[in-house]
C-alpha cells in the first residue's frame, strides 16, 4: 500500500486521535505537537490536481474549508486559508516588496499562477511600488488552467493534464 498520510494514521505510524468524521472526510488531531500542526483533514477519496478538479473535488474541497474553519473556531485556533483571502493575498504581497528591496530597478516579475492568493498578492503590491513592472503569471504547458480560462473568457476545468508539478 502508498504511503499516503491517512493510511500512515490509520495503520498507527503516525499517532494521532480522531476528532471529526463524515461521509466525506476526517479529522484527525494532535498530529504533530512539536509543529504545532494541531489537527488535520483528510479526504476519503482523492482529489484531481487542482488544474483539473472536477466539479465533485470542488465541492469536496469546499467542504473541507468549511470542516477546517468550523474546527478551528472550536478549537480556539486561527484558520490560515491558502488562497482567496485578502489577508493572505496582502502577505504575499510582500514577495514583491523584498523583490523591489533587492532589485529596484525590475521591470519584469514572473509568478506561479495557482490558487491566486501568491499572483494577486504580487502582482498587486508590485503594480503600486512600479505601475511600468510587467507581471507575467506562469504555468505549466501541460496544466495551464488559466490560458484556457483566459482564452475562453470563463474559468476552465481542464479535462486532463500532463506535468510533473504539483505547483509552480
Amino acid at each position: 500500500m502508498e504511503d499516503c498520510l491517512f493510511c500512515m494514521i490509520a495503520e498507527g505510524k503516525i499517532p494521532s486521535k480522531k476528532l471529526y468524521e463524515d461521509d466525506q472526510v476526517v479529522a484527525f488531531y494532535d498530529i504533530n505537537p512539536q509543529a504545532k500542526v494541531h489537527f488535520l483533514v483528510v479526504p476519503r477519496k482523492h482529489i484531481s490536481s487542482a488544474a483539473a478538479l472536477t466539479e465533485e473535488d470542488a465541492a469536496l474541497l469546499g467542504h473541507i474549508f468549511t470542516v477546517i474553519a468550523k474546527l478551528a473556531k472550536e478549537q480556539g485556533l486561527t484558520y490560515v486559508p491558502p488562497f482567496n483571502d485578502l489577508d493572505i493575498a496582502c502577505g504575499q504581497g510582500t514577495i514583491a516588496y523584498e523583490i523591489f528591496q533587492s532589485l529596484p530597478d525590475v521591470d519584469i516579475i514572473l509568478v506561479p499562477i495557482g490558487g491566486g492568493g501568491l499572483a494577486s498578492g504580487v502582482s498587486t503590491l508590485a503594480k503600486l511600488l512600479n505601475p511600468n513592472v510587467k507581471v507575467i503569471g506562469v504555468e505549466p504547458t501541460g496544466a495551464a488552467s488559466m490560458k484556457a480560462s483566459v482564452e475562453a473568457g470563463h474559468v476552465v476545468t481542464l479535462e486532463n493534464i500532463s506535468t510533473i508539478a504539483d505547483g509552480v
